[in-house]
């Protein structure tokens, strides 16, 4: 998954890209670890009645193989960004999984399809690969009997994991790869996010109702559920600002175009205009948006529900 987690640490660095560990990550480490030593593995009839200290050992290594199969994935991501020119500053570890910080969004819809598809496609190799280490290693006794269903476990967790990423709720992959083809289908990319975003956002509801009623990981669906329908919503603003802001960019160095085209149909408000009177003429001209000009030139770009919202918020009236 593409975001960024503050407050975390290095750990280390892997082909160039810092990878973090934010301090939720050691809540479900010891999680994991004392439900497999405690419940999951002295259960199993294939390796009962070993030591507690087996169990524990073993807990610690299926725990940590688990993480490594997620930040592989991870690193899958941005392994394939990297080749198709977009940097990677670092990847962290935190409480529900593993972020790529991609820093700049992909620039067409074939970049965003092949980036996100690439983490599933990494966990599908490791789920496969592990399976086939489970069926080499059996009947050699205790200790390969502890080996083979470790690898039973990363094989289905791997497994799980792709298929879980592969939900349409963006911004996990699933809801990527929608708004890759919504964008490509489109040729419009904030209203395929938009789109993802909503559908995500379903998603994340549907998790939290199926986390609520769930008897088995209920508590972790739920906040995974809850994190989602947060995270959709900021990504599609962050999308919504980075349209505005490349719009913004493009203006000012096209001011003189803009000026021009102002004589024929007002597209530009000056700075320190009442916003109220900015917004009659917005309306007026069944437009949505205004560039702000100061001093000659096209500094800023404002929206009509933008102006709405700091009439509202705010005691300030002029721009």
């Amino acid at each position: 998954m593409k975001g960024r987690i503050t407050k975390s640490f290095k750990i280390c660095r892997i082909f160039g890209i810092d990878i973090k560990i934010h301090p939720s990550w050691f809540i479900v480490f010891f999680w994991i670890t004392f439900s497999f030593a405690t419940g999951v593995l002295p259960n199993k009839e294939e390796i009962s009645g070993q030591p507690n200290l087996v169990y524990w050992i073993l807990s610690v290594i299926l725990t940590l193989s688990l993480f490594a199969s997620v930040l592989f994935h991870e690193l899958a991501h941005s392994f394939m960004a990297r080749r198709l020119g977009i940097s990677v500053k670092q990847i962290t570890l935190f409480i529900l999984g593993g972020v790529a910080e991609i820093e700049n969004d992909p620039k067409t819809a074939k970049q965003e399809l092949l980036i996100a598809i690439a983490g599933p496609l990494s966990s599908i190799f490791l789920s496969v690969t592990f399976f086939i280490l489970a069926m080499l290693v059996q009947g050699f006794g205790a200790v390969s009997a502890m080996i083979e269903l470790s690898f039973i476990y990363l094989a289905v967790v791997n497994f799980v994991l792709a298929i879980f990423n592969l939900l349409p709720g963006y911004p996990m992959d699933g809801g990527r790869i929608l708004r890759s083809l919504l964008w490509e289908i489109s040729k419009n990319k904030l209203k395929a996010t938009k789109i993802a975003s909503n559908t995500g956002q379903v998603t994340a509801c549907v998790l939290i109702g199926f986390g609520i009623f769930s008897s088995y990981g209920g508590v972790w669906i739920t906040i995974v559920g809850f994190f989602l329908l947060f995270i959709a919503k900021v990504e599609h603003e962050q999308c919504k600002q980075s349209a505005l802001d490349n719009f913004l960019n493009e203006a000012k160095e096209h001011s003189e175009e803009i000026f021009k085209e102002n004589k024929k149909k007002k597209i530009v408000c000056k700075a320190g205009d009442d916003m109220e009177d900015v917004l009659r003429e917005m309306r007026k001209g069944n437009r949505n948006w205004y560039f702000i000009e100061k001093d000659g030139k096209i500094v800023n770009v404002i929206t009509a529900s933008q102006i709405i919202k700091y009439l509202k918020k705010s005691k300030r009236k002029r721009l």
